[in-house]
Order: C-alpha cells, then structure tokens, then sequence
C-alpha cells in the first residue's frame, strides 16, 4: 500500500474544506494511506458560519413568535 502525503498550507475556511475533499477523494481508492499535515499559525479552528445552529436549530413550540426587532429600510 502506498501512501501518500498532503500539506495543507492555513487552517482556516478553505483549507478545512480542502482537508475534507482530499479525505472524501482518498476515501474512494483504497489502494492509497493518506497523511495529511496542517500548517497553520493557530493550534485550534473555529467555523464561525456555523455558530447561528445552535440558536437557529432550537425546538420551539408550535405557535412560537418571532418579532422583527430591527428597523425596517424602505
């Protein structure tokens, strides 16, 4: 089995999604070890487009209203 290594060069939005590309790619051939090696100035990753779930994806109760808070621009 051959294997095969690939730097990631920064951690943040694009090169989580390039990480998970490479995987999903190296998932189909099997014939393949991947190493994978994350170069970044961090130690630690944050996606910050997902922080709205928690909040978004709350289990509220039929009926619940929701009221506009913010000044509407004609």
């Amino acid at each position: 089995m051959q294997e095969v290594t690939c730097i990631v060069v920064g951690g943040g939005y694009a090169g989580i999604n390039a990480i998970k590309a490479i995987r999903k790619a190296f998932a189909e051939a099997n014939s393949y070890t991947l190493r994978l090696i994350v170069i970044d100035k961090q130690p630690h990753h944050l996606r910050k487009v997902l922080l709205f779930k928690p909040a978004a994806c709350m289990n509220y109760k039929r009926g619940t209203e929701f009221l506009w808070v913010l000044p509407q621009i004609n």
